[in-house]
């Protein structure tokens, strides 16, 4: 017999007094069963189907701004190394400049101690002489002629380009120092 019929002979023997007791129909029961099983299957499918597909667009958005951030991350270190390195390139340059510097100032005060002693060389009679220290200059120059008033004069003009020299002598090697400073902070 078929399904149908035997639940339609199954719903006329349930009837009594107008009422259908549904307890004495099992096909329907288990027709409603079946059918109640099949239908939250497929709900229970689609809801899966869609929560995994929540799911990987979540992940995909989550890859998405973690990439991002993972890239700004290294743009950010590269800038940090850059700059690193410009900072070591003016480290370089700023001990090129000292040690420049430093033979700047040795080259000013050897010349100084030259230029202090040709003066103290051509200065130190004439103080001597021009103290009354003469019984001194005697013993060591007697002759205090016209000769010896050029002489004097002569130790005054050249003390005199003796200090312009020295002036020149400590001027330039700071004023070249400070052109090659300018040049490798011009570079920056």
């Amino acid at each position: 017999m078929d399904e149908s019929k035997l639940m339609i002979i199954q719903l006329l023997q349930a009837l009594d007094n107008g009422e259908v007791n549904f307890k004495q129909v099992p096909a329907l029961t288990q027709l409603v069963q079946q059918e109640t099983k099949r239908e939250v299957r497929n709900q229970t499918d689609k809801l899966v189907e869609q929560i995994g597909e929540q799911c990987q667009a979540s992940l995909n958005t989550f890859e998405q701004e973690q990439n991002q951030k993972i890239a700004a991350q290294r743009k950010i270190l590269r800038d940090l190394n850059q700059e690193i390195e410009a900072t070591k390139q003016r480290m370089e340059k700023n001990a090129l400049q000292h040690t420049i510097s430093v033979i700047v100032m040795v080259i000013g005060i050897v010349t100084l101690l030259a230029t202090l002693g040709l003066l103290m060389w051509v200065i130190v009679p004439m103080v001597f002489h021009g103290s009354g220290l003469k019984a001194i200059w005697d013993t060591w120059h007697p002759e205090l002629t016209g000769w010896g008033a050029i002489r004097c004069i002569g130790a005054i003009l050249t003390s005199f380009l003796l200090i312009c020299i020295e002036i020149f002598m400590i001027y330039v090697p700071i004023m070249i120092a400070g052109k090659i400073s300018d040049l490798f902070l011009s570079d920056n």
